[in-house]
């Protein structure tokens, strides 16, 4: 099993900010494999309310669609904030994205790095046209595990964290 990371790199207290009721992707890094995500982290810095994070599908210039995320709830600004035992599905070139009703999410500037938003809480609204703003990592990133194909009792079944999953979809 292969560890997966997305998001910025390090989530760190950048000096700038997104603001809330807004959904943000950040592009700084894509999934490098497919998987679960089972932590996540992020920095504030005004402590919010009705954060979400999940993962992005980009289907087309500026267009994204929500493939999976988590309701985090309250998080506590000033100081990086891990969430750990989540269950959050990931496909390889996804992007992590960030919603929180209020509060004010940290930021990077930085060279080369865009950032793509749209007003309201798009982690499950299908596929959303997206605007740009340059030079931004969000202070968010995840990791977790790849999905491990197994056999068990003569059943293929896929492992993820060490729990056998079924699809039983006929």
């Amino acid at each position: 099993m292969a560890v997966i990371t997305i998001g910025a790199i390090n989530v760190v207290d950048g000096g700038t900010g997104w603001s809330a009721a807004t959904t943000f992707i950040c592009l700084r890094s894509s999934a490098n494999d497919s998987g679960v995500l089972t932590s996540m982290s992020m920095w504030f810095i005004a402590s919010a309310t009705g954060v979400k994070i999940g993962t992005f599908e980009n289907t087309d210039t500026l267009k994204y669609t929500g493939r999976d995320y988590e309701n985090i709830g309250s998080v506590t600004s000033g100081s990086k904030q891990t969430f750990t035992g989540l269950d959050c599905t990931v496909i390889v070139g996804d992007f992590l994205g960030v919603y929180n009703t209020t509060g004010l999410g940290e930021a990077v500037i930085s060279s080369g790095f865009p950032t793509h938003y749209k007003s309201g809480d798009n982690m499950s609204n299908g596929e959303q046209t997206y605007s740009n703003i340059n030079n931004l990592i969000l202070s968010i990133n995840g990791t977790g595990a790849t999905a491990t194909a197994i056999e068990r009792n003569g059943v293929n079944v896929t492992e993820i964290n060490g729990v056998a999953v079924v699809d039983l979809n006929i």
